[in-house]
């Protein structure tokens, strides 16, 4: 789908393209389509990670917004979770299938529930927050940005379904992202400050 207007606009349609993946997902009970649910993970954790590169430095320039910023991050952790138990790794290596059913029950369910819940307190409470502590020609501008990621790190997830499977994109720190998605340069100076954030254990 071809997206404009600032980051926050974009990241709302981004919701709702989610809300369909995970509709089909959750209609599909335990019937899933591997290449489905592979094609859901990449997407999830892509749109995650936009989120850990553009919105999260926005978070931390205000009190209240270090409180949403570890609010987010530890529902971005179990999600990570619950996507690393979707995927399992098979022959030949570097390549990765689905979890059974039995392995992972209800996944459609499970992942449409969460990822509800996330989208509804990101709307409700980050976006106007965001909005009152950051430029109208900053969200633009990110916005931008945002088109010219989205391509990037959805070819990189593709590209290494390790790291959805090992949940390394939520894990490793911040700062680290930039190498281990090998982010072209012209990209990697546009992102907003990069504040300390610790790889999450665990």
């Amino acid at each position: 789908m071809h997206r404009s207007g600032d980051l926050l606009h974009q990241l709302a349609d981004e919701h709702r393209d989610l809300a369909a993946a995970s509709d089909h997902l959750r209609a599909a009970g335990h019937d899933l389509d591997p290449q489905v649910v592979r094609d859901a993970a990449v997407r999830i954790a892509e749109h995650e990670l936009a989120h850990r590169l553009l919105v999260h430095p926005l978070l931390g320039r205000e009190g209240w917004g270090h409180r949403i910023f570890t609010e987010r991050r530890e529902e971005q952790l179990l999600l990570a979770e619950r996507l690393r138990r979707a995927l399992v790794p098979t022959a030949p290596a570097r390549r990765w299938g689905v979890a059974s059913a039995a392995a992972e029950p209800d996944l459609g369910v499970l992942l449409d529930a969460e990822l509800t819940e996330h989208t509804d307190r990101e709307e409700i409470l980050d976006f106007p927050h965001l909005r009152h502590v950051t430029s109208f020609g900053e969200l633009s501008a990110l916005g931008e940005l945002r088109g010219r990621l989205r391509t990037v790190l959805r070819g990189r997830l593709e590209e290494r379904p390790e790291l959805i499977a090992e949940a390394t994109w939520a894990t490793a720190s911040r700062r680290a992202l930039p190498e281990l998605l090998e982010l072209p340069e012209d990209i990697v100076i546009d992102l907003p400050a990069l504040e300390r954030e610790a790889a999450a254990t665990g």
